[in-house]
């Protein structure tokens, strides 16, 4: 018989706000933001698409906007920019731009 190795959180032992965090998982996610309506569904579903775990915190951080402004102005948003994808990185670095501004002068 093998020994299980290894540390295991008991999760009985934390308070449910210390907890809450990694009880909200995508599955959680997308639930919540198909009770606020469809449009707030659609841009959860688009940021859990691709690398869920990465955009986790992002789809997270929109549905608790809910507590701060409810969910009929979440809902209506205005959800234009989402449908558009996430924002892309700029593939220069601020370094960068610094040093052809002083070789061009």
């Amino acid at each position: 018989m093998a020994l299980e190795q290894g540390k295991r959180t008991d999760r009985s032992a934390y308070p449910p706000e210390k907890i809450a965090f990694q009880m909200r998982t995508p599955i959680w996610c997308r639930s919540q933001a198909s009770e606020v309506g469809d449009a707030c569904r659609e841009v959860i579903d688009q940021l859990l698409e691709v690398n869920a775990l990465y955009r986790l915190r992002v789809a997270q951080g929109v549905l608790g906007l809910k507590k701060k402004y409810g969910e009929g102005r979440l809902e209506a948003g205005g959800w234009d920019g989402a449908r558009q994808g996430p924002p892309r990185s700029s593939s220069r670095s601020p370094s960068e731009g610094r040093g052809s501004e002083r070789a061009a002068g």
